[in-house]
């Protein structure tokens, strides 16, 4: 009789075991299959767009930028499968422009703000930056006077006067080179022996 309880206890927990297998099998196959589907469409993916200029990160940022000068901003997308079209809109096209490559152009002083607009089949993401336009640096005329000089600078030169001199000589030779710093021809380097 003990014989017989210890194989019906075998035969329940065999049989638990196998409907425990299969129900774990079920289970972990459509798990796969949902995170499957939700890769797919995007959702559980962190989707995020991000702007630069040059090595400068400016999404949500200002960026200043010279009246007259043009810059690339480069537009970076994660998360997005599938073919992206990305757009871009000026606040004020009186002040920035922007092709539909990314090139910013600064047409006069002030502020604008770009919005880029980035879409993969029915998703869509928008982030912006501010672009600062200054006006543009007075930039000094350079008129050269006959030394090489410009206008407004005074050209300095260091002279090293080395001598040696045994005979007393020393108040000539510094003469002679107050001379050549007064004629404004001394040279750089003067050794006089």
């Amino acid at each position: 009789m003990l014989k017989k309880k210890i194989q019906d206890v075998k035969k329940k927990t065999g049989r638990m075991a196998r409907l425990m297998f299969v129900l774990f099998t079920i289970v972990f196959m459509f798990s796969s299959l949902f995170a499957q589907v939700n890769a797919a469409s995007g959702k559980g993916v962190s989707t995020k767009v991000t702007l630069k200029i040059g090595k400068k990160s400016v999404t949500k940022k200002s960026y200043s930028l010279e009246k007259g000068k043009k810059i690339r901003l480069k537009v970076s997308v994660r998360g997005l499968k599938g073919k992206k079209k990305i757009s871009y809109l000026s606040s004020d096209k009186k002040i920035v422009t922007i092709t539909s490559k990314g090139i910013i152009r600064a047409r006069k002083a002030g502020s604008a703000k770009i919005k880029v607009t980035v879409r993969s089949g029915k998703k869509k993401l928008t982030t912006w930056t501010r672009i600062k336009v200054m006006k543009k640096t007075a930039a000094k005329s350079k008129q050269t006077d006959n030394n090489g000089n410009s206008e407004g600078s005074q050209k300095q030169s260091k002279i090293l006067v080395a001598y040696f001199s045994c005979t007393g000589t020393t108040k000539p030779l510094a003469e002679c080179a107050a001379g050549y710093l007064e004629a404004d021809q001394a040279p750089q380097i003067c050794i006089l022996l």
